[in-house]
């Protein structure tokens, strides 16, 4: 079953009432986040912080660990403001 992430944005007070029972175009609605998820991105102050530490760790890691924290880092990334 494929999966479809909408944002919308609504003035505040005129957010619409959801359930699992809504359709939306077609499809049923199966997850709903009240809130901004943007609040739960990285700052770049974070994003620093664990590329630090990384670069701390990389003196004793291998390849693969190597690979794992640059997949980290890229995912991080886009996920900071």
């Amino acid at each position: 079953m494929g999966k479809v992430t909408f944002v919308v944005d609504f003035n505040d007070g005129e957010e619409p009432a959801v359930s699992m029972a809504t359709e939306v175009l077609g499809g049923r609605l199966s997850a709903v986040l009240l809130a901004d998820y943007r609040d739960d991105f990285f700052t770049e102050e974070e994003v620093d912080m664990v590329r630090s530490a990384f670069d701390y760790a990389a003196l004793t890691t291998s390849e693969d660990e190597e690979e794992s924290q640059d997949e980290i880092i890229k995912k991080m990334e886009l996920m900071t403001l």
